[in-house]
Parts: C-alpha cells; sequence; structure tokens
C-alpha cells in the first residue's frame, strides 16, 4: 500500500498481505526516512481527514481474532517512532531488551571480578606466607613444650627427639618469612 499526504510533504509505503506490516514513511522533499516500524497483520492503511495521523486496521474474515484498528500519530513525531507492535513483538523486544541490558551488566562484573581477583591473588600470597608462619610458630611451640618434658626428666620417643632436632631450622625459616 501507498499512502501520500501531499498538506505534510510525506508519502507512507507499507507492506501488508503477505508481507509482515511494514511501514515506512519518507519525507518528499528531503527523500529522508521519518519513520520505520511494523504494524503486523495490517490489511488497511488510510490518512485522516486531518493529515497529522493515519488509521491502520486488521479487518479481515481471515483472522477469527486479532481484528483490530489504531490511529497513529503523525510519522516523524515522538509518538510514531514507537513501533505498533503485537503482544509477543512487544513481549520478544522486552526480551532483547533484557538480553543487552544483561550483556552491559555482565561486562561490568566481568571487568569487577577481574579486578577483585587481582587482588584476591595479592591477599593470597600474603594470607599464604601468614599462614606458613603461623604453622612454623605452631611447630616451635611444640618443640618447647617437648623441651620441658626434657627437662622433667621424661622419656620420649624417637620422633619426638627428631622434631626436637629441627629447632635451628624453625627458626631460621621464621626469621625468613618475617623479612
Amino acid at each position: 500500500a501507498r499512502g501520500i499526504n501531499a498538506e505534510y510533504g510525506m508519502v507512507g509505503l507499507c507492506g501488508f498481505g503477505n508481507l509482515r506490516g511494514k511501514m515506512k514513511f519518507y519525507e518528499m522533499e528531503n527523500k529522508k526516512i521519518l519513520s520505520d516500524f511494523v504494524a503486523s497483520d495490517t490489511t488497511f492503511f488510510e490518512w485522516a481527514p486531518s493529515g497529522d495521523v493515519f488509521l491502520t486496521g486488521t479487518l479481515s474474515p481471515r483472522l477469527r481474532q486479532d481484528n483490530v484498528s489504531k490511529g497513529i500519530y503523525k510519522p516523524g513525531r515522538d509518538a510514531a517512532n514507537t513501533p505498533n507492535l503485537s503482544k509477543n513483538q512487544q513481549k520478544n523486544q522486552k526480551k532483547r531488551e533484557n538480553n543487552n541490558s544483561r550483556t552491559r551488566q555482565q561486562e561490568q562484573q566481568d571487568a569487577t571480578a577481574a579486578a577483585q581477583k587481582e587482588a584476591e591473588f595479592k591477599t593470597v600470597v600474603v594470607d599464604e606466607n601468614e599462614k606458613k608462619l603461623r604453622n612454623l610458630n605452631k611447630k616451635l611451640f611444640q618443640v618447647q613444650k617437648l623441651k620441658a618434658q626434657v627437662a622433667e626428666g621424661k622419656q620420649l620417643e624417637k620422633n619426638q627427639l627428631d622434631k626436637i632436632s629441627t629447632e635451628n631450622d624453625l627458626l631460621a625459616e621464621i626469621k625468613k618469612l618475617e623479612l
């Protein structure tokens, strides 16, 4: 279908019938697109007498439901730039918008996660040293307890005596980690 609005200097080209109801409106003087949208299952298009709105209709016996007529503002205005979509098309558009916002959010989360990982790596290195230091101090404390038992005259097993002999190594390692 084609609709010329000489008063406003526009032409509307619309694909109905076997086409999906794509509508494009051009400014005749500059040959510039004013608006481009879809009016699904539309079978009728007509400019209103005022020339600033037009009417689309889904008025066909082939459809037992969804027969509707809609008034649309002059193409090029803000209201006309919002597409005239069916419920399914609106739902799909919302899904696409949500997916796009999720993609942006995911990119931000990925960047944040990378920064956190880097910070965690630095923290883990520090934590590993602190952990080793705690373990060495714990072993040193056990060695001192065993030495106290020897001083009391208690008989120790071979593995306990071996532990006492590691005291100098433990002290050296503790000194190295504290630097």
